[in-house]
């Protein structure tokens, strides 16, 4: 029994770790933004150049949509793997992001290594899977916002939402040219 929950540990750790923050850290900043794990890297980490931001936010989506399509009511559908998922975002992801973001039973501060706001990319992805995804489905819904602390996580989301500095149209757009990206979710909100 030991083993399994050290086990359950490590996994928890190098979760936390996935999410490559660094990119978004202010220049010449070191701080608290997680830079890789002190040890060697697992080959599949192996990088020949530094993380980008397009590397990030392309990595938080895969991780949504992988959690999406556990929650959602199709083929691959199970709502315990879901909240399982979910549960981990909540406590090792989003409290990276989001330093207003405290989850019960996490010890101290909670998470290591996180920004001192959520980036806009990042934020807008999230809010992408809130507010399309996790609020729509029932099944998503009543695990998503079934209890108090869930719920004023999501309560809080949308409350940076609010307060959020959006980019100008004009940066997104050069920040966008020779992505290759043709998504346009985070051209929503700065047209409106």
């Amino acid at each position: 029994v030991e083993s399994s929950k050290s086990t359950e540990q490590k996994f928890e750790q190098l979760f936390q770790d996935c999410l490559n923050l660094t990119p978004f850290a202010p220049d010449g900043a070191t701080g608290k933004v997680w830079d890789g794990p002190s040890e060697a890297p697992l080959p599949a980490t192996l990088r020949k150049r530094p993380a980008t931001k397009q590397d990030t936010s392309t990595f938080l989506n895969i991780l949504l949509v992988f959690i999406t399509d556990k929650g959602k009511g199709g083929m691959n559908s199970n709502p315990t793997v879901f909240q399982y998922w979910f549960n981990l975002v909540k406590c090792y992801i989003l409290p990276r992001l989001y330093p207003t973001i405290r989850v019960s039973g996490m010890a101290g501060d909670g998470v290591e290594g996180g920004l001192s706001s959520c980036p806009y990319e990042l934020h807008n992805t999230i809010l992408d899977f809130l507010t399309t995804y996790w609020t729509q489905f029932k099944r998503m819904q009543g695990i998503v916002c079934g209890n108090e602390e869930n719920l004023k996580i999501c309560l809080e989301i949308l409350r940076i939402t609010l307060y959020m500095k959006r980019p100008r149209l004009d940066d997104t757009l050069s920040s966008k040219k020779g992505s290759g990206d043709t998504k346009t979710s985070s051209l929503r909100e700065t047209s409106s």
